[in-house]
């Protein structure tokens, strides 16, 4: 990927558990300059379809807490609740015993997501695709300065 890569996190509680980091190095999110960050996003969105097609999870969970690791990275946790004894809690719930996958689980997995990787990284029908977003295109409103910044941020213009 262009500016992360990914790689498998040996859970077998959560086959295909991933960590997407950024190459470059960053404290926080918010120190991301915005294209890198909108590139970080779209490439954690492939790595989920990826994950999602290499195992038939359910959803993937995605998470980037930066708690113990100060270098901006993002956990994609795929889901299973047919398996799970507690499907409805954070996976760092889980109460089953960590162990990791067997060699040969991890290596048809990387395959697997690689191989999922591939054709999303070289289209750019599905980069443009991905940037453009799949809602309708939305003409914002003209907007009003006098507001305070969280109601010009509100869901409700975000997400029409």
């Amino acid at each position: 990927m262009t500016k992360s890569e990914i790689g498998l996190y040996s859970d077998s509680r959560f086959p295909g558990r991933c960590i997407v980091t950024l190459r470059d190095h960053f404290d926080h999110l918010s120190d991301v300059p915005a294209i890198e960050l909108m590139t970080f996003m779209e490439e954690i969105q492939f790595s989920v379809d990826a994950i999602k097609n290499a195992t038939s999870c359910s959803r993937v969970n995605v998470a980037i807490l930066g708690n113990a690791e100060s270098h901006v990275h993002a956990h994609l946790i795929p889901r299973f609740p047919n398996e799970e004894s507690l499907p409805n809690k954070a996976p760092w719930e889980d109460p089953r015993p960590k162990k990791s996958l067997s060699h040969s689980d991890e290596d048809l997995l990387v395959e697997k997501i690689r191989a999922g990787l591939e054709p999303a990284l070289t289209s750019s029908q599905v980069r443009t695709t991905r940037l453009i977003g799949r809602r309708k295109p939305h003409v914002p409103k003209p907007l009003n300065t006098d507001l305070p910044l969280f109601d010009l941020l509100s869901d409700s213009e975000i997400l029409r």
